[in-house]
């Protein structure tokens, strides 16, 4: 354990030998070094206030306000008391100053595991030898303050390997992270591209059926035509038949109401003629010659004798 600052108090000293100072000063000095002695050291703090404030001159009286200070724990402060308090000339004084000044450093330091701190406290438990190379408590002290700094060296080392790795484990699951993210993209973008291929294979039937429906629409529509153009062809080809029969049958119709008209003038051509043939009959009865005349006499027929 460090080494505290009571060994190396200045009180007794003041309270045995006040020579050049007030008697104010060293009477509330006193006052103090009784209540530090007993522990009250807020009291012993406000009398050493008082006394440096009337003797502002005196180093001592700032070393020990900065015991005060220090015994409170308030280490920040009592480090500046002590760091006033360092007046060149006084060797025997600036060995117990640089010692309690590494105190407070080291106090400080290991509040914060600050290694600079630890390292500046261990520089001034020299500084303390170079004044006192005796001192067995700045000795100790030094060698305590840096076991500390290698400690704390060794979890640095092993709280900056752990970030290291913990970094490296973090880089690597951002690299895994983003790879996975790459597949996904690409899983995406492939899904994606099958999907459009699919979209246009489907798209290329859907055209493909429309043309063959379009095509058999036309198709049964040319047909259709042809069919209408046929039936059409077939109805005129009827009707001109028809006509044709038509005019036959008028044709027929008239030769026959011609042959009817001629049958009619024949029958009565006939009938006149009838008439007239009756007529001539008569005559003809009258008439004797009248068979001499129309009648012809056979023509004899020769025939071969074969006897």
């Amino acid at each position: 354990m460090l080494k505290d600052i009571a060994s190396y108090s200045i009180l007794v000293l003041l309270s045995l030998s006040c020579l050049g100072w007030s008697y104010s000063a060293a009477r509330k000095n006193n006052q103090g070094n009784k209540c530090y002695q007993k522990g009250e050291y807020e009291q012993a703090l406000k009398k050493y206030s008082e006394a440096m404030t009337e003797a502002p001159e005196k180093p001592e009286l700032y070393f020990n306000v900065g015991d005060a200070l220090y015994k409170q724990s308030r280490f920040p402060e009592s480090l500046k008391l002590y760091e006033k308090s360092a007046a060149p000339g006084d060797v025997k004084l600036q060995s117990k100053v640089f010692y309690n000044i590494g105190n407070s450093r080291f106090r400080t330091g290991m509040a914060g595991s600050d290694l600079n701190v630890l390292q500046e406290a261990a520089a001034c438990y020299m500084k303390a030898l170079e004044f006192n190379p005796g001192d067995r408590d700045a000795k100790y002290n030094l060698e305590f303050a840096r076991r500390e700094i290698k400690k704390i060296e060794g979890q640095k080392k092993k709280e900056d390997e752990k970030k290291r790795e913990e970094k490296k484990k973090e880089e690597q699951k951002e690299q895994e992270k983003k790879e996975q993210e790459q597949k996904e993209r690409e899983k995406k973008e492939q899904e994606k591209k099958e999907q459009d291929q699919k979209e246009q294979k489907k798209e290329g039937q859907k055209k493909e059926e429309e043309k063959k429906e379009k095509e058999q629409q036309e198709k049964q529509q040319k047909e259709q035509q042809e069919k209408e153009q046929k039936e059409k062809e077939q109805r005129e080809k009827e009707q001109k038949e028809q006509e044709q029969q038509e005019k036959e049958q008028q044709g027929q119709q008239t030769q026959q109401e011609k042959a009817q008209a001629g049958k009619k003038e024949a029958r009565e051509l006939t009938e006149q003629q009838a008439r007239e043939l009756v007529q001539s009959f008569e005559r003809e009865q009258r008439d004797p010659t009248h068979f001499i005349k129309t009648q012809i006499a056979p023509v004899p027929k020769e025939v071969e004798k074969d006897w």
